[in-house]
């Protein structure tokens, strides 16, 4: 009897029968990784791209975001701690931790990684304003007011409505309703809708620095309205 070779289909099936399946190339388990980070159970394709990548940062990056994905906070803030330990000049890996972290209100674990970010990237207003709301919560006020105004002064339009209610409440700062109506006018040019309405209110009532002025009222009434009505 004659003996056939085996077709290329028939030898491939043979190897996986007699050796089972070949294991994924290592850049393949990085790439699946990358797709399946915000998917259902996305961190049991991630977890085992840590396997064979264990010190690389964008691979624990993504495995941090399917945990995250998955409701698995906890191990998404190791995760994103040992990235900024692999990646201590990468600003963006001390924001991302900082940023876990006060979203499980762990605001006193958050402030050293968000001072971090900004010392490596100054200016960076997303920083910026996480900053604000680490300060806060730690009541850290002078840190908050010199981070809110340095915002504003760069024309942040949600940290100049904040700064005008600093100066309001004297919140790390001496009280001062002159700098509330500058920075809430500020704001509401920049398009900050509620500081139009604050506006409006001041000039009606005769608050927060203003004085009575029903063509003022009118006018910054009228802003917010169409500010709420526009395409």
């Amino acid at each position: 009897m004659r003996c056939r070779l085996m077709t290329p289909v028939f030898a491939i099936l043979a190897a996986i029968l007699a050796f089972g399946p070949v294991a994924p190339a290592a850049a393949d388990i990085k790439d699946d990784c990358l797709k399946a980070r915000r998917k259902t159970g996305g961190w049991k394709i991630c977890r085992r791209a840590i396997g064979t990548h264990p010190k690389d940062a964008d691979v624990r990056r993504n495995y941090a975001i399917s945990l995250s994905f998955g409701g698995l906070y906890d191990s998404a803030v190791r995760q994103y701690e040992e990235v900024a330990r692999l990646t201590p000049k990468a600003h963006r890996a001390h924001y991302e931790l900082a940023w876990i972290l006060a979203f499980k209100r762990l605001y006193r674990h958050a402030e050293a990684p968000i001072e971090q970010a900004m010392a490596l990237k100054p200016k960076h207003l997303k920083y910026m304003r996480l900053a604000a709301i680490i300060f806060a919560a730690n009541r850290h006020q002078k840190k908050r007011f010199a981070v809110v105004k340095e915002a504003a002064e760069m024309g942040d339009q949600i940290l100049m409505f904040e700064l005008a209610f600093l100066y309001a409440d004297g919140n790390g700062v001496k009280e001062d309703l002159n700098q509330t109506l500058i920075w809430l006018t500020k704001a509401a040019k920049k398009g900050h809708v509620l500081a139009m309405d604050r506006l409006a209110t001041a000039y009606l009532n005769g608050k927060l620095g203003a004085k009575k002025d029903r063509v003022k009222a009118d006018y910054w009434a009228k802003k917010a309205h169409e500010a709420r009505n526009a395409d």
